[in-house]
């Protein structure tokens, strides 16, 4: 068997996240990253942000759900079930500097 998820760009080191007390949406910081709303990308590497948010939490696939800006773009925090995780002041960590982004190909169009 072969692994043929198609991968746009690997971002390694580089992607840093952002979480704020009370919401499950996580900014995500990562330098031209070319994503657009509905792309998917697969976190590995990261480690928890001190609170809720831990590496089990950021660790998996996401859909993305806003642009903010070429170099950032937000999330929202799900366990590995699938549900909702919200931030708590604790998480005031960044995610690491060992974090892997692996964003899937641009989404197109339905037809």
């Amino acid at each position: 068997y072969y692994d043929v998820t198609p991968i746009r760009k690997t971002s390694t080191n580089s992607i840093t996240f952002s979480a704020t007390n009370g919401s499950s949406t996580i900014t995500a910081t990562d330098s031209s990253h070319g994503a657009v709303i509905g792309d998917f990308v697969t976190i590995s590497g990261a480690v928890s942000l001190g609170g809720n948010i831990t590496a089990t939490v950021l660790n998996q696939e996401y859909e993305i759900d806003t642009i903010v800006n070429t170099n950032s773009y937000k999330i929202e925090a799900k366990d590995s079930s699938g549900s909702e995780i919200t931030a708590n002041s604790s998480d005031t960590g960044n995610g690491g500097s060992s974090t892997v982004a692996a964003y899937q190909l641009n989404i197109g169009l339905d037809v």
